[in-house]
């Protein structure tokens, strides 16, 4: 009798095999992402340059001053480009007077940096993915280092020139 009632259950589909099958589904669809990613990113495709425009605040006259224009730029140990331009300022502050209104004041100690880093990468329907392996957009912060210094900068503005 058991070998007849074996028989007659039936296999049912139940939650483990969904989340199975869901899993290899998963799967399958990021191996095809990743392959159109790659095939959009190949080697022998043409680089954009970019000029990386970023912002750097209150820092020490020795810091601005270890940034060099043509110094190579890193960030995690991935390449991102060369100085282009570095521009000291004098650090802004804002602060508020005793009527409520905000005055800018500027220390006299302590600067502000602007300017540029020149890279190459490539422009996406994501963003712009310097050096095919980093995504960057404005508003992105980032830890960065040259020969000389180690230091967060904020990025302020990407100016894509497509490659041929």
């Amino acid at each position: 009798m058991n070998t007849a009632n074996a028989a007659n259950t039936r296999k049912r589909f139940n939650v483990v095999d969904f989340f199975i099958i869901a899993t290899i589904a998963a799967c399958a669809i990021g191996a095809v992402v990743r392959f159109n990613l790659i095939d959009k990113l190949s080697i022998g495709a043409a680089k954009d340059t970019v000029e990386i425009s970023f912002y750097i605040h209150n820092i020490s006259d020795y810091s601005a001053q270890a940034l060099t224009v043509g110094d190579n730029v890193y960030s995690s140990g991935t390449y991102l480009g060369k100085l282009g331009t570095v521009d000291i300022s004098k650090a802004e502050y804002y602060f508020e007077n005793s009527e409520g209104i905000l005055e800018l004041t500027y220390d006299e100690r302590r600067y502000d940096v602007r300017g540029t880093i020149i890279g190459s990468g490539t422009m996406t329907e994501d963003g712009f993915m310097l050096n095919n392996n980093t995504y960057i957009a404005a508003g992105k912060e980032l830890l960065v280092n040259t020969k000389n210094i180690t230091v967060n900068i904020l990025i302020t503005n990407l100016n894509v020139t497509p490659g041929e």
